[in-house]
């Protein structure tokens, strides 16, 4: 029976209460614009994004889609496209997430059915403890490959990638965040950080090389 309470969905954080899964399922669908996840029959509804945390959100998107589409490796989805772990009796929403292109046929036109390849979460003031301990086990559990952590909140980039059933941090040279995962693809904090000075999304992909940023355009 859905008891969770819907007059919570346009106000804060939080538990909303319990719902089955097929009810939110149905539920989360029918409002669009209401982010919330689903933990072992708990609603958890999202705080609201804040700018810092919506441009985050985009220019790590755009870079790892734009990366990946370039050499036709999979898709890219987020920030509401579920990601359903049934052994974990949870769907979550990631900011972004990954999958590659052997694992096509997992995907709902409405959410992953399994873990996605690479979870990338934006931390926010209330996610903090979220995506550092709980998301962080059960990404590890579920056997997501690879988990970045981009946290404005201390202007810090973390991640690390599933050796066996454990994570462990990814290498860091020289301030370069290297992906086990998907290669030739590399992250800077400097890119992200400070705000004022943020890397504009072309310079960085023209570093990778997936795009010459100089080359005239038509």
């Amino acid at each position: 029976m859905n008891a969770v309470n819907t007059d919570r969905a346009d106000s804060d954080s939080g538990s909303m209460g319990r719902m089955t899964e097929k009810d939110f399922a149905e539920w989360s669908q029918s409002r669009e614009l209401v982010r919330a996840e689903w933990i072992d029959g708990q609603v958890m509804k999202m705080a609201s994004t804040s700018d810092e945390h919506d441009a985050l959100q985009w220019w790590c998107r755009t870079l790892i889609q734009v990366f990946v589409e370039s050499r036709r490796l999979g898709t890219v989805h987020g920030p509401n496209f579920q990601m359903r772990l049934a052994a974990q009796r949870q769907r979550r929403a990631p900011d972004v997430l990954f999958v590659a292109t052997a694992r096509q046929k997992q995907l709902r036109p409405n959410y992953l059915d399994g873990p996605a390849d690479l979870v990338i979460e934006i931390i926010a003031p209330d996610s903090r403890k979220r995506d550092r301990r709980d998301k962080f086990e059960v990404y590890q559990a579920a056997g997501v490959k690879e988990y970045w952590l981009v946290d404005p909140l201390d202007e810090s980039l973390d991640a690390f990638t599933l050796a066996g059933d454990k994570y462990r941090p990814m290498s860091n040279l020289d301030g370069t965040l290297n992906s086990v995962l998907l290669s030739g693809l590399h992250i800077r904090p400097r890119w992200l950080w400070p705000i004022e000075s943020r890397a504009i999304i072309t310079d960085a992909l023209n570093e990778l090389g997936v795009i010459d940023a100089a080359a005239p355009t038509a």
